[in-house]
């Protein structure tokens, strides 16, 4: 199981390390943390499934991709 660190995973969203706390606060879709150690870490499928259920989402809603 491959984890990313959280500056990771904004670098793969292409948005702020504060959006991604906000995203960890706000988005109950959004994968959970695991400390490991002292930093959080992702898993990194979790986190593509995720990318991929929002964008299916978005283009339902608006019948286009982002």
């Amino acid at each position: 199981m491959k984890h990313v660190s959280l500056t990771d995973v904004a670098k793969i969203l292409n948005v702020s390390r504060g959006t991604v706390y906000k995203l960890i606060a706000t988005d109950l879709r959004f994968p959970a943390p695991a400390q490991i150690g002292k930093v959080l870490r992702f898993n990194y499928q979790e986190l593509i499934d995720y990318i991929q259920r929002t964008r299916e989402d978005y283009e339902k809603k608006h019948g286009r991709l982002l």
